[in-house]
């Protein structure tokens, strides 16, 4: 059973494919542009190395997800006595006070997509997209799933009130979930991953506008989310980016030519993953950054409609809070948000009853 899983875990569809070869391609780039700008290898190492951990982490994420859908019961309960390990670690660097308090909240909204993902597979098991009162009685949860579940949702939500921004994406991703437990069949896979792919897009566009400005609104610059110091930081990146749309100036130079960026120790980076991405690394850095945004959408959109609708929504909420932040070089997050979408674009396994796929 346990090579039957690994062989289906690993076994690649278009998507895949295209979401590793845009990895790939972010990877490569980001290599050829540190040689050409003659920057410092070491300033490289986060851009290397987080397509590497992205796509290990949709591995493990798939792995959970056949492991918690398999019929052995055997599987099943090594998936889920192997989490609380799992929870403990995370909680132990999660909560890790030097860690960024954004990066935290981040981590947050997708232990909580975790635990509802976990949900979902227990009570649908050979289920399909039927709503739970059509389920039978014994789709209830073994005791340890549910206090697993239960230890998720409590960390998930208990870190993402840490930052503004992930306390209004958990809620988005938390009512999300509790629609797709309950009422799947009001979800439609091409609905909901339009819908996601629009918010980035909306939250690209308006991060574009806002650099490009001379000055915020008074009213903008003085909230907590979108302060004065973003403005000036979105600022530098956009210029820097204008100077060298190709290469950008080259791993770390943002932080050399923003006088705001070396002001602070908090202030190093943009605070914004596509115009850092596009300031140090150019145009085709910033273009294969949301294609792996959009991407990560469309990974999960063919999964049964519960695991599609919270593996989009997470998915998207990071990348629309990324927009205002540089979250993807932390590598916990990462990590995290790579199990979600591995774990909810699971394709079901052929021993258990198949998910009913219509409803387009």
């Amino acid at each position: 059973m346990a090579a039957d899983l690994w062989r289906r875990a690993r076994r690649p569809g278009p998507l895949d494919l295209a979401f590793l070869a845009v990895l790939i391609a972010f990877a490569l780039w980001a290599a050829i542009t540190t040689v050409l700008t003659d920057r410092p290898h070491v300033e490289a190492r986060g851009y290397l190395a987080v397509p590497a951990v992205l796509a290990g982490s949709v591995l493990l994420g798939r792995l959970a997800a056949h492991g918690a859908d398999a019929r052995s019961s055997a599987v099943r309960a090594a998936t889920v006595l192997l989490c609380p390990a799992g929870l403990c670690l995370l909680a132990a660097g999660i909560l890790d006070s030097s860690l960024y308090a954004n990066a935290q909240a981040a981590a947050g909204v997708q232990i909580a997509a975790l635990a509802a993902l976990l949900l979902t597979s227990t009570l649908r098991r050979g289920a399909g997209d039927r709503p739970l009162g059509a389920l039978p009685a014994a789709s209830v949860l073994p005791t340890a799933s549910l206090v697993l579940t239960a230890l998720a949702a409590v960390l998930g939500l208990a870190l993402a009130v840490r930052a503004q921004a992930g306390l209004m994406l958990v809620l988005v991703v938390a009512g999300l979930s509790v629609l797709a437990l309950i009422r799947p069949e009001a979800v439609r896979r091409r609905v909901s991953a339009g819908i996601t792919t629009a918010a980035i897009g909306a939250a690209l566009a308006v991060v574009l506008a806002l650099s490009s400005l001379p000055a915020w609104p008074r009213w903008l610059g003085d909230d907590q989310s979108l302060s004065f110091a973003r403005q000036l930081l979105w600022r530098d990146a956009l210029e820097l980016w204008g100077t060298h749309p190709l290469l950008g100036g080259g791993p770390g130079s943002f932080y050399d030519s923003s006088p705001i960026a070396r002001s602070e120790p908090h202030l190093y980076a943009a605070h914004s993953s596509v115009l850092q991405a596009g300031s140090e690394l150019g145009t085709p850095a910033a273009l294969l950054l949301l294609a792996v945004m959009v991407l990560g959408v469309l990974l999960v959109a063919p999964a049964c409609r519960a695991r599609a609708l919270i593996g989009a929504a997470a998915w998207s909420a990071l990348a629309v809070h990324s927009m205002i932040d540089h979250l993807y070089e932390f590598p916990i997050v990462v990590v995290l948000a790579g199990a979600v979408i591995g774990w909810a674009g699971a394709r079901t396994l052929p021993s258990a009853p198949t998910s009913s796929r219509s409803g387009e």
